[in-house]
């Protein structure tokens, strides 16, 4: 990872991530970060297993809380936004401005193909700047 530019991740753990399990008569959320319909879904069997499983490279994980759920997708759109920005970051260092940076979004787009969870270099090297 590090040869590719990507630092070793750090574990964050926040207050109360611990408590993900169901509590008895008690209905969890499934918080969809990346599909062709993220979102938080209240049960698996219904509108969440066809995104995950039709879907490559879906994130999704179980919470019991709504606002753990809400955090986790908000925290895995900040990871994927940050490739992006030290990419643009490194950039800039080179001497390259705004006006010379021309960015390909097209790769944000979901699609069946494309599996972020194999390949996020892929993502780097579809950025085009021009000198």
């Amino acid at each position: 990872m590090e040869k590719n530019g990507v630092k070793q991740p750090k574990l964050v753990i926040k207050e109360g991530a611990g408590e993900t399990t169901s509590l008895l008569g008690k209905e969890g959320f499934y918080a969809v970060a990346n599909s062709r319909n993220p979102g938080i879904y209240p049960y698996y069997h219904g509108k969440t297993k066809p995104e995950v499983d039709q879907f490559p490279g879906a994130c999704h994980k179980y919470f019991r809380i709504y606002s753990q759920a809400e955090a986790f997708i908000e925290d895995w759109k900040n990871s994927y936004a940050d490739v992006y920005r030290r990419e643009i970051k490194a950039k800039l260092d080179q001497g390259f401005r705004p006006p010379n940076i021309k960015l390909k979004f097209d790769i944000l787009q979901a699609n069946a193909e494309y599996d972020i969870s194999e390949d996020i270099i892929k993502m780097i090297e579809k950025l085009i700047f021009e000198e």
